[in-house]
């Protein structure tokens, strides 16, 4: 019972984190590519590979999702940059 508690707690913190990262990246595609809310929302795709993800971590100085090129503006997390 114990490990189910802790599952569930986990899956919690989990998705609450992932929400305040899909919330920056749509407001990022409707500041820089000039979307509406719901053409934003359709972009933010989850998982490891998801567009939210590739934003996130920043590989390169831009990111490409769609037809929508961000440019990375958060610093600290670039990868090897």
């Amino acid at each position: 019972m114990k490990l189910v508690s802790l599952i569930a707690i986990g899956m919690l913190f989990s998705a609450s984190a992932m929400a305040g990262t899909k919330d920056d990246f749509i407001a990022e595609v409707k500041k820089q590519c000039g979307k509406d809310d719901g053409a934003a929302a359709a972009l933010a795709t989850g998982g490891r590979q998801g567009n939210v993800m590739k934003w996130k971590t920043c590989t390169s100085a831009t990111v490409t999702v769609g037809d929508c090129t961000l440019t990375c503006t958060d610093s600290s997390s670039k990868i090897g940059g």
